[in-house]
């Protein structure tokens, strides 16, 4: 069975031979490999070999065609600020907060700025099969890319004293994640069919509040502790929570947000080793 046919069994609740794993591996992906970030955030040739080879390094079921955060305010003109070691931030945001969002043209993802990057990373990885692995995809949500957008003070403000505008804002953020998400290969077929949850969220309340649910789960090892903690503190960590949805089925470990790119190599490890020994509880 492969990652693609095990991830799609356990998001439709059917029994497969484990569960699987989803390291949120993305500039780790060069670190690991004795690469810069640099290297993996201005190549999409560099990005792609990254993730097949840090696939292969850990065997988990997913590579991810992830850049880092700023290419849809960046194509819209914000200015982004390179720091060596770290992910690139909006140093100036795009536009002020008396722009008319209900009339801001939608940027065309094959061409605008860094994002025909990012698609040619997720053609790599599709054309490269990845072992079985699942290509995965990610797109900025209206909030943030609201804030991007404008600012986080000029944004609070709209939102506390003109919402309608505010509104517009968000409107037009999503429609712009939209079209960045619709042009990734195969995106427009999915569904909310998965729920990432966070490692602050308690998965006991979380699994009573979504009791009759058919929503599958992906979380929620805390990212934090593949830079600071044991590996056999993540492997408990992997293991209770593998417990606490033997029963229900429809999970997928996974971290609860993006690991770290200093994260130890041992901590991912032991996640990925947990989740493969799994037999049940």
């Amino acid at each position: 069975m492969d990652a693609v046919e095990r991830i799609r069994r356990t998001v439709a609740f059917e029994r497969c031979d484990r569960p699987p794993v989803v390291a949120q591996v993305f500039a780790h992906a060069a670190v690991a490999l004795g690469r810069t970030m640099e290297d993996y955030l201005t190549s999409a040739a560099v990005a792609a070999d990254c993730q097949i080879s840090a696939q292969g390094h850990y065997g988990y079921d997913a590579v991810f065609a992830v850049l880092d955060l700023t290419l849809e305010a960046e194509a819209l003109g914000g200015e982004v600020q390179s720091r060596r070691g770290l992910y690139p931030a909006i140093s100036k945001a795009p536009f002020g907060p008396g722009a008319a969002f209900d009339r801001l043209a939608i940027p065309d993802p094959t061409t605008a700025g860094r994002m025909p990057m990012l698609l040619e990373m997720a053609r790599t990885l599709r054309r490269a099969g990845c072992g079985g692995a699942a290509v995965v995809g990610l797109v900025q949500g209206p909030m943030t890319l609201a804030v991007q957008l404008v600012g986080m003070e000029p944004a609070l403000c709209l939102a506390a004293d003109e919402p309608e505008r505010f509104v517009q804002l968000l409107d037009y953020a999503a429609a712009v994640s939209r079209a960045f998400g619709l042009a990734l290969p195969r995106y427009a077929a999915l569904g909310a069919d998965i729920g990432n949850f966070d490692y602050c969220v308690d998965p006991e309340p979380l699994l009573r509040a979504l009791e009759g649910s058919r929503l599958c789960l992906d979380g929620n090892v805390k990212p934090l502790a593949f830079v600071t903690a044991e590996p056999d503190e993540v492997e408990r960590d992997t293991e209770r929570l593998l417990r606490t949805f033997d029963q229900r089925g429809g999970f997928i470990v996974s971290s609860g947000c993006e690991i770290p790119p200093e994260a130890r190599e041992a901590n991912v490890r032991a996640m990925v080793r947990a989740t493969l020994g799994w037999s049940g509880a």
